[in-house]
């Protein structure tokens, strides 16, 4: 367990091809935490960089998780600057921008905080 943000401690729970998830230590629901896993997408969605879906899709979180995306240079296409890229969720036909979401350089990650899981992809703003 570490301290992330010094918000709250923080165990990760999945990490898996650069894509790590964080949650609370507090959250209760150990079993279903078992059955988290992540998926990237063959075909992205229109908009997004790189698309993934979060299994199980629709579950919720009463303290949100943090996701961290590594994100390799050769995945972002020439002219996109690594500072506008955000983790934005797919609703509705549109994607939705994280307000947290944002780029590390020192880690080439893609770091957010998701409430629920569902598609995810990287976009740039």
């Amino acid at each position: 367990m570490k301290e992330l943000n010094g918000d709250f401690k923080n165990e990760i729970l999945f990490k898996k091809e650069g894509i790590s998830i964080s949650i609370n230590s507090e959250v209760r629901n150990k079993e279903l935490i078992r059955k988290i896993s992540v998926k990237e997408l063959k075909n992205n969605i229109a908009g997004s960089i790189r698309t993934f879906k979060f299994i199980p899709e629709g579950m919720e979180f009463e303290i949100p998780v943090k996701v961290s995306l590594f994100i390799p240079d050769d995945k972002i296409p020439i002219g996109v600057k690594k500072e506008s890229l955000r983790l934005a969720f797919y609703e509705n036909g549109s994607w939705k921008i994280l307000s947290d979401s944002k780029y590390n350089p020192e880690t080439s990650s893609l770091v957010a905080s998701i409430s629920h899981f569902s598609i995810y992809g990287i976009v740039s703003t």
